[in-house]
């Protein structure tokens, strides 16, 4: 019995101990590589996002925000709301933060494996005129529709045209059960018809949004304006 073991104690057919060492040091390796593809496949995913700049829950100060539900928010950061194609609206004030919590929820599903885009509501309208006029609208609007999560940010801020409305309608009737749509909009719905110009337009528009919607209010001071003065105090100090 002892005839038939290596020097090393293990059985012959572990083979030599150089040769298990090597097998581990291996295996390290493709462990090591295989996290390097994942980082650089969810940096890829972030900068073909066009967030406008990084930003992620932990640097947003819910204290300022009180009415603004965080366990809510911390749950959609799972992203279960990506799998059953829901949307998010996020309804409020100018600068209370709305921007920051779609970048931080975009990047979230970034990092589970999602394709996102971040895009302002004007933005698109004139990517999808543009297109429409260079008549590659088709093309464009396939490539949106494949998008997990469509962010669409500032609704509210700019009145569309009758072109742009129709032509934004239609990208988001697409994704109706078919995708994620994330609104930002400091109106509140009854004043939707301001910006798109048509009331049964609107109508049909809100009806597919808020069907299967999470709705988060902002209320409160501006968070930027906070944030703002808070910088210049701590340069004081």
């Amino acid at each position: 019995m002892v005839d038939s073991m290596e020097p090393s104690g293990l059985p012959p057919f572990f083979g030599p101990v150089s040769s298990i060492l090597s097998l581990k040091s291996n295996i390290g390796s493709g462990l090591v590589f295989g996290g390097q593809v994942k980082a650089n496949a969810e940096r890829k995913r972030i900068a073909r996002a066009r967030f406008p700049a990084l930003k992620t829950l932990d640097s947003f100060e819910f204290a300022a925000i009180p009415a603004l539900n965080k366990q809510a928010v911390l749950e959609l950061t799972k992203g279960h709301y990506l799998e059953a194609k829901e949307n998010i609206i996020l309804v409020g004030p100018t600068g209370t933060g709305k921007t920051h919590i779609s970048v931080a929820l975009g990047i979230a599903a970034c990092r589970q494996g999602k394709r996102v885009r971040f895009t302002t509501a004007a933005g698109l309208i004139n990517e999808l005129i543009e297109a429409q006029a260079q008549l590659r609208l088709s093309k464009l609007e396939t490539t949106l529709l494949k998008l997990d999560l469509l962010i669409l940010d500032e609704v509210g801020f700019v009145p569309f045209s009758k072109t742009g409305a129709e032509l934004l309608f239609g990208v988001l009737t697409e994704r109706y059960e078919r995708g994620s749509v994330l609104v930002t909009t400091n109106l509140d719905f009854a004043s939707w018809t301001e910006v798109f110009g048509d009331a049964r337009l609107t109508g049909a528009l809100l009806d597919r949004l808020t069907h299967r919607c999470h709705i988060l209010e902002f209320q409160g001071d501006s968070y930027r304006f906070k944030e703002s003065l808070r910088r210049k105090e701590k340069a004081k100090t």
